[in-house]
């Protein structure tokens, strides 16, 4: 079904799931996806919103294949029990901290972790949610070697949990397609990456922007009543127009990322796990840094300092002391990194800039 907005005269395509092909089965059962999410979103489509003064929480980046292979998950823990609505809670991280959009998601009693079988993540709480989208679109098996799955790396606190998405059919797509991605969130970090593996030449153009696969992030109350934050992606997968704009806009891609493409959301505001006394948090004297980073410590007490890059890749490690510590950051290429402070189990990020 389409709609059009009569204040805007934009048109666009309903959420309601797409019927399937004729022959085709299902890998789960009646109900794919949430129908109350949908339905919220339409309804969110007709009245629109904007808040163009927030604060930017994420920025985007486009890897283009070569830079990173795209790997298959090992040692990966098949989903195979999705809900009527195609959802997945994960367990076993209760009481862990999630941070998306500058708000800690406490997992827990009233707040979930969700993964969809319709590409894509969910954070929730009684208050609002935010969602990473690999491609929000039906997906259906391909054949016998399609499947969902997910593997959780690292301890509390530095988990990294790569969700996995093999060998599906998108249901918009023409006969025969298939497709393979993952979804990556950094706990520590903060960082979000959607990689793209192998896909079918069918996928690689011909879709509109209403019927495309749609992909970004995005932050809004559980009732959508209004949008607080949104990165979206759409147009050509090789070369992306992103959309900054806080609005239920949701616009798709004219087809799926080749091989090798990473979607990456890398976020500017700083991660804390656990209490931490912010007055007495190491602070950057000089950011962009050159050849050196100065960095103040108040009370060590055994606080290591890492710095990252912005995949959550550890590459320089010191013991900090009491006062002005000095990281040699000269052997860096010119880019964003994050400044990781560790002391007892509580993980402090601070994005700089290396020049």
């Amino acid at each position: 079904m389409v709609t059009k907005d009569a204040a805007s005269g934009y048109t666009r395509e309903s959420f309601a799931a797409w019927p399937e092909r004729p022959g085709a089965t299902k890998n789960r059962r009646t109900m794919k996806t949430s129908l109350l999410l949908r339905n919220s979103i339409l309804a969110a489509l007709l009245v629109g919103c904007a808040h163009p003064g927030l604060a930017q929480n994420y920025l985007f980046e486009h890897v283009a294949p070569g830079t990173q292979p795209y790997q298959a998950l090992l040692g990966d823990t098949e989903i195979t029990d999705f809900d009527l609505a195609g959802e997945y809670n994960l367990t076993g991280v209760d009481g862990e901290v999630i941070r998306l959009f500058d708000k800690s998601y406490t997992l827990g009693l009233g707040t979930s972790l969700v993964i969809s079988s319709d590409g894509f993540l969910r954070v929730d709480d009684q208050n609002t949610m935010a969602l990473l989208n690999g491609a929000f679109v039906d997906l259906y098996t391909f054949d016998a070697s399609s499947r969902y799955s997910y593997r959780l790396y690292g301890d509390a606190g530095n988990h990294i949990l790569a969700v996995q998405y093999s060998n599906l059919r998108l249901a918009t797509g023409l006969g025969g397609n298939s497709m393979s991605m993952q979804i990556w969130l950094h706990q520590s970090t903060g960082l979000i990456e959607v990689r793209y593996g192998p896909r079918t030449e069918n996928l690689a153009n011909g879709y509109t922007l209403n019927r495309g696969p749609k992909m970004g992030i995005y932050h809004t109350p559980v009732d959508m009543s209004g949008c607080l934050e949104k990165i979206w992606v759409t147009g050509d997968p090789q070369a992306p127009v992103v959309n900054y704009d806080a609005n239920y806009i949701f616009t798709g891609m004219n087809g799926v990322p080749p091989e090798g493409t990473i979607y990456r959301y890398m976020p500017t505001f700083e991660i804390s796990v656990g209490e931490i006394n912010a007055a007495a948090a190491p602070s950057i004297r000089n950011n962009p840094a050159t050849d050196q980073l100065f960095v103040t410590v108040q009370e060590p007490a055994g606080t290591s300092l890492f710095i990252q890059d912005m995949a959550g890749r550890t590459l320089r490690t010191e013991r900090a002391t009491t006062g002005e510590n000095v990281i040699d950051v000269s052997g860096l290429s010119t880019g964003a990194y994050l400044l990781v402070a560790q002391d007892r189990g509580t993980r402090q990020a601070q994005r700089f800039v290396k020049q």
